[in-house]
């Protein structure tokens, strides 16, 4: 029996956001803080794999803090051709009603497909747009773009990079996975999948591959 996919409220915050002065921060850290401490009691109880899993969400979350950080010293809005990032989502005008509709959309269920032709800002939407909402909501986007890899290798390899150090992780069912990360995050804080360009997932990945993808 499969057990429900939780999806946290996301609708109240799409209008314009502050980086540095709102929630996006001090969520990150309160998350992070939150996995240091699973990992601590996990060595406690010698819980190996629990502790390789806990450090590895506080390493994501590290690297997910130094991305708030702007790395363009001009602060220029424009990005010509060059996606919106985290980082940009301050300068990120003139996409609130995409950005509130989508999050609307995305807090009816735990699926939501995001279809448009090539170059419409699709990535930007996701990276500038909804992933600082969905932090400011204090809950934890992954962002994965596999392309020939299977996007669950991708999304165990964001937490532990090096899968042969926990070599029952890395071969078990997703779900099981997944909810292990859930419970170091906390029952306060959702996770979101952002998978970009997955039409790459049929393109290149093997059906068998594909099928156990979906069932997992």
């Amino acid at each position: 029996m499969q057990s429900k996919v939780k999806v946290g409220d996301i609708t109240k915050v799409s209008g314009e956001v502050n980086i540095a002065a709102g929630n996006i921060v001090k969520n990150i850290r309160t998350i992070y803080h939150r996995s240091l401490t699973a990992a601590e009691e996990a060595a406690k109880t010698r819980s190996w794999e629990n502790k390789l899993l806990a450090e590895g969400v506080v390493s994501y979350l590290q690297r997910l803090q130094q991305q708030t950080k702007r790395h363009d010293e001009n602060g220029s809005p424009y990005k010509g051709l060059l996606e919106y990032r985290l980082e940009d989502a301050e300068a990120f005008f003139g996409r609130n009603a995409a950005i509130y509709d989508l999050l609307a959309v995305m807090d009816r269920g735990p699926l939501t497909i995001l279809h448009s032709e090539s170059g419409a800002g699709k990535t930007s939407l996701l990276r500038a747009g909804i992933i600082p909402r969905i932090l400011a909501h204090g809950h934890l986007p992954i962002l994965l773009r596999p392309y020939n890899r299977l996007p669950s290798e991708v999304l165990r390899r964001a937490f532990l990079p090096d899968l042969s150090q926990s070599p029952i992780l890395g071969k078990a069912p997703l779900r099981d996975f997944l909810s292990r990360v859930s419970n170091i995050l906390g029952s306060k804080t959702s996770l979101y999948f952002l998978i970009d360009q997955f039409e790459e997932f049929f393109n290149h990945v093997d059906v068998k591959e594909q099928e156990t993808f979906i069932t997992d």
